[in-house]
């Protein structure tokens, strides 16, 4: 049968990283033929004692950090499997996930595939920050289409594109999911977007979990700006003049919802919103102009 390897960089988070891996020992595939290789990105709790739990799990280290880095440790530990897979340790895996990936995989040769990430509040009464995640976090189907990527929270391709495509750049912490892509397409292979492929990925909950991704996606975006021209164009200063109007693009989306909002709570999302939109713009400034040259790694 079909041999499948997934890849799990993981940094401190040993507790998210259990529920993970049981989610993957629940899948409808048979866990025989799937090796997970759990890559611990130099963490200080006890990782391995986590992942010795589970017979079908692999424990690497890696000490350099990233997570780039850590998946490529992995990547270079690969056996024989035919299919390799990518997701984070705070996801949960759907029961299907893997067989749903293969079975795709399995029709067609040059084939990458994202899934869908679906973002789930902590508790059942979500706060604004939830709020806004469920809405707007890891749109993949969108990322795939204008963006020729998929985040790895969910990605799944086959050895052949692998060896053709080439590990990830491990100097970077951030986007480097984003340059895997872009090199695909500029390969030749297809992306292509798997509804049915579906990981659940937890919501940030504060103001602060947000605007460190912000800081951290606009620094990724930064130091790829000479090699990816998407990206160069988002700091151009015509980008940047527009990035101070307001988003009325996502307050559309916004009352498209199927989870409608109160008057109260719309003009709460609304003005997140346009400060989320705001603060990113100005963060690139920073950027732009030398104020910020590092970016966070986490």
């Amino acid at each position: 049968m079909t041999s499948v390897a997934i890849i799990i960089p993981t940094y401190n988070d040993k507790e998210r990283l259990r529920l993970c891996l049981e989610a993957i020992a629940g899948q409808s595939f048979s866990i025989s033929n799937i090796t997970v290789y759990v890559v611990d990105n130099n963490s200080s709790e006890d990782v391995k004692a986590v992942v010795d739990d589970f017979s079908f799990c692999d424990y690497l280290h890696e000490t350099s950090p990233g997570a780039y880095n850590a998946r490529n440790k992995a990547l270079v530990a690969l056996k024989d499997e035919e299919f390799i897979g990518f997701t984070d340790a705070d996801c949960l895996p759907q029961v299907d996930w893997v067989e749903n990936a293969v079975n795709m995989l399995q029709q067609f040769e040059d084939l990458a595939i994202g899934g869908r990430v679906s973002v789930f509040p902590e508790h059942n009464e979500a706060n604004l920050y939830e709020l806004y995640e469920v809405f707007f976090a890891f749109p993949q189907q969108a990322y795939i289409k204008s963006d020729n990527f998929a985040v790895t929270a969910n990605l799944f391709t086959s050895r052949q594109v692998l060896n053709k495509v080439g590990h990830f750049n491990t100097s970077l912490y951030s986007g480097g999911d984003a340059e895997w892509g872009n090199r695909l397409v500029s390969k030749g292979l297809r992306l292509v977007y798997a509804d049915n492929v579906t990981v659940k990925h937890p919501a940030r909950n504060s103001l602060a979990k947000l605007t460190s991704k912000v800081k951290r996606t606009v620094g990724g975006c930064y130091k790829q700006r000479d090699v990816n021209p998407i990206m160069a164009q988002s700091f151009s200063l015509l980008s940047l003049c527009r990035g101070y109007i307001p988003p009325v693009k996502a307050i559309h989306i916004l009352f498209k919802q199927q989870i409608k909002l109160g008057l109260w709570k719309n003009t709460q999302m609304i003005l997140l919103l346009t400060w989320l939109k705001y603060h990113k713009n100005t963060i690139k400034i920073f950027y732009k102009i030398g104020i910020l040259k590092e970016y966070q790694r986490f």
